[in-house]
């Protein structure tokens, strides 16, 4: 099971910090085409299925940059879309395809996955994070598996998630290191996602972390980010914050700035 049960009321205290919910189920298509273009310096690859089982099926996006060398690995980031649940937002997210594409420029290759929807999230939150966060960690191993496939270094797999993603994308990171999972991540970034009460649940051995957050969120109060870096810095693992003044929830009006510092970050953290 993705997350223990003795942490189940943590999942429903995020009730009080979600504004809404609502009813979708995921893709039902039976079609396995792929669709690739290029789009500028990048090829796309969309709709790739990475979990296919029990009539579940689910799709991620691929950016990469074109016309790289054959010998040249590409470092991989797995990016986890947020939306609340709600039935119109996937991992086609205006923001996350946004710096998807930025980063497949400099040299990433990025993965835009999608988990499943819960029914009326609220009336099982638990089951909704859990099943979401499973679906990370099936995301995860499909890039594990097409290594060699898409030249990927997988020394530098990074996790990323926004709002809702980051929520998701926290506890997969968590998970999968409490298993010791190889290869280890090479880094986590959260992008205004960042949950309360997880005294219990960060490992010692979590990735280094970036968090980007708008000290006016009212959606996911930025006291939140406050309290995983004090988690962070009691095991001295290496984090930084990125606190953005006067913006609230998603403040992608800050965009380029965010980017370069995940560039930046990321780039640091290889030298």
């Amino acid at each position: 099971m993705f997350v223990k049960k003795k942490n189940c009321m943590l999942y429903l205290l995020f009730i009080m910090i979600i504004l809404s919910s609502s009813v979708m189920s995921c893709k039902t298509d039976d079609s396995n085409t792929i669709k690739s273009f290029d789009d500028e310096d990048i090829t796309i690859e969309k709709d790739i299925v990475f979990f296919d089982q029990n009539k579940l099926k689910l799709r991620l996006d691929i950016y990469r940059p074109k016309n790289t060398n054959k010998e040249q690995k590409l470092k991989p980031v797995l990016w986890i879309h947020g939306g609340e649940f709600k039935p119109s937002i996937d991992k086609e997210q205006d923001y996350i395809v946004d710096f998807c594409r930025y980063l497949a420029k400099e040299g990433y290759l990025c993965i835009s996955s999608d988990y499943r929807i819960a029914e009326d999230a609220f009336s099982n939150w638990y089951q909704a994070i859990s099943n979401a966060g499973d679906d990370t960690l099936h995301a995860i191993e499909w890039i594990k598996k097409n290594e060699k496939k898409y030249s990927l270094d997988l020394n530098y797999l990074t996790i990323a998630g926004g709002s809702m993603g980051g929520m998701i994308s926290i506890f997969a990171t968590t998970s999968y290191t409490h298993q010791k999972k190889t290869p280890p991540l090479f880094a986590y970034i959260n992008l205004w996602g960042t949950p309360f009460n997880l005294e219990q649940s960060i490992p010692e051995n979590f990735p280094p972390t970036l968090i980007v957050h708008g000290k006016k969120d009212e959606t996911i109060p930025y006291k939140n980010t406050l309290s995983v870096s004090k988690i962070l810095e009691g095991y001295n693992i290496y984090h930084e914050i990125m606190a953005i003044e006067d913006a609230g929830h998603t403040p992608v009006s800050h965009f380029d700035e965010i980017a370069l510092r995940i560039k930046n970050f990321l780039k640091k953290l290889g030298e």
